[in-house]
């Protein structure tokens, strides 16, 4: 999608989310957010491909219904 900066803020209030796949979007850059843990009905988190830097933020242990990484 061509996708560039850094992930957004607001991924707190995506709370019913399943799925993000911001894969192949090199211009992603950053790190991501810790508040990606509070996506607490996200299954699948798609990464390949983007531009992150940084260590995965352990709040990634929150979702526990995630299957896919």
């Amino acid at each position: 999608m061509g996708l560039e900066g850094q992930v957004f803020s607001d991924i707190p209030s995506l709370t019913e989310l399943q799925t993000l796949d911001l894969s192949y979007n090199e211009g992603l850059t950053g790190s991501l957010p810790a508040s990606i843990g509070n996506l607490k009905k996200l299954t699948s988190l798609i990464l390949v491909g983007c531009g992150f830097t940084g260590i995965i933020p352990d709040t990634i242990g929150n979702l526990q219904q995630l299957t896919t990484l």
